[in-house]
């Protein structure tokens, strides 16, 4: 069975003080010791494409020791010890909260975007996942508004209608 912990989102009131907390238990994603050596893998290909750029000219005397600095910086990066619960927050006009799931897949936005929706009170609602290449600019109980993307990359103004089948007792909507 998955840890969970707590997703908590604050609201501020203007002088800094605590207005609200939203709090929901989501699963604690671990990040793994294959994903860290993946990404220091990714990171070092990345810099290697970027040095002939930056230092064109540069002795190679002084190349190798830089080089050689960055792959040791490359060996100690820190990672944290889990994956954050949300990557992004968009707050309705409507003063609902819509909390979209972070993820750490290359390839998620193929599969489109999941967000948990809280009422203003801060109850959870419910979650939708929304499609494929769909960014999100305006959400309201009825529908979300945004533009998506296809796979060659034309952009197209979408609406899609919310079903609320459910919504206010926490269970799943969806887009259409």
């Amino acid at each position: 069975m998955a840890r969970e912990r707590a997703q908590a989102i604050r609201r501020l009131r203007g002088d800094g003080q605590l207005e609200q907390l939203i709090r929901r238990e989501v699963p604690l994603r671990p990040v793994t010791s294959a994903e860290v050596v993946a990404e220091r893998d990714r990171l070092r290909r990345a810099r290697s494409e970027e040095r002939p750029k930056l230092f064109q000219g540069m002795p190679d005397s002084i190349l190798r020791v830089l080089v050689a600095g960055e792959e040791k910086t490359f060996d100690v990066l820190p990672f944290p010890p889990s994956y954050p619960a949300y990557a992004s927050i968009v707050v309705a006009r409507d003063g609902h909260l819509w909390v979209r799931e972070y993820t750490h897949d290359v390839h998620a936005d193929s599969a489109g975007s999941s967000w948990s929706i809280f009422h203003p009170d801060g109850r959870w609602l419910g979650d939708i996942r929304l499609p494929p290449r769909f960014t999100m600019y305006e959400a309201t109980e009825e529908h979300v508004l945004g533009v998506q993307a296809d796979e060659l990359g034309l952009q197209f103004i979408r609406t899609f209608e919310l079903q609320k089948r459910g919504i206010s007792s926490g269970q799943r909507v969806r887009a259409q």
